[in-house]
């Protein structure tokens, strides 16, 4: 049994699906269909239930996936861990609020790729929910999210207060409906709990059409002031709710720091 071999159970175990399996790991089926088989082999069980609606682990299977996953995230924090005093290489996986990048990133990143472009450099976006499970899947190095409090389950690697606004085109806003980003979006469950729920919610897919649709009367919204500021909304009512939340980088505590997550926390500092 080898750690290639390990990796390919994963996948398929994740994918269900042979094919779908070979496509994500940039290989041929029937080389993703010769390691499980070996695999199966040497542990003398079969792993996957085959059938047409594709593969599924049986209760060996299920109980080795949990210990193949260990096993190649120890492999990853011994990369980690070694290559920590080295020029920066490797990959970095960096998973943010939309916000987060607008308020923070946007030279940092340019930077980076320019001063490493050794450094394989991924980049994603989401709300806060899925940016945890990002980083407790070990699926991002960092993430960038937002709340009204510290992240004491996590190590903070960089933080900043934002005083938060409710914008609007006028003074009387009435029944306005609240002007979001999606369900799980922190501003807009803060702004519907502000107004205690008793207000319609519209979703919107973007920070510049959110602000577009409250300049046009549509309804109104809560943002961080520095990104009202760098919108130029001069021309629209901003009130300060006397609340703030907190940007956090965070880290999993105890997780061995690669040299390229060290030389971009250096950067964003």
């Amino acid at each position: 049994m080898d750690l290639q071999q390990l990796k390919y159970f994963i996948t398929v175990a994740e994918t269900s699906n042979l094919t779908r399996a070979a496509k994500k790991l940039h290989t041929v089926q029937s080389n993703v269909t010769t390691k499980i088989k070996k695999l199966e082999h040497e542990l003398g069980h079969s792993l996957f239930e085959r059938s047409k609606k594709g593969m599924f682990l049986t209760e060996r299977g299920n109980l080795l996936l949990g210990q193949a996953k260990h096993i190649l995230q120890i492999q990853a924090d011994i990369y980690k861990l070694m290559g920590s005093d080295v020029e920066p290489s490797g990959s970095l996986s960096i998973a943010c609020l939309d916000t987060f990048i607008r308020l923070f990133l946007g030279k940092v990143i340019p930077e980076f790729v320019q001063l490493y472009p050794q450094v394989k450099l991924t980049l994603q976006t989401g709300f806060n929910p899925e940016l945890f499970a990002l980083l407790e899947e070990s699926r991002a190095d960092l993430i960038g999210v937002v709340g009204g409090q510290q992240f004491e389950a996590y190590e903070t690697v960089f933080s900043r207060k934002e005083k938060l606004i409710l914008l609007s085109r006028d003074k009387n806003t009435g029944e306005q409906p609240l002007l979001i980003l999606g369900d799980d979006c922190f501003f807009g469950q803060t702004l519907s709990d502000y107004f205690e729920h008793r207000r319609a919610t519209l979703k919107i897919a973007s920070i510049e059409s959110i602000i577009a649709s409250v300049a046009a009367g549509i309804g109104i919204t809560l943002l961080p002031q520095s990104l009202l500021q760098a919108n130029k909304c001069k021309t629209l009512i901003q009130k300060s709710l006397k609340m703030t939340c907190e940007y956090a980088l965070l880290r999993k505590k105890a997780r061995p720091q690669n040299s390229a997550e060290k030389a971009f926390i250096q950067l964003l500092l």
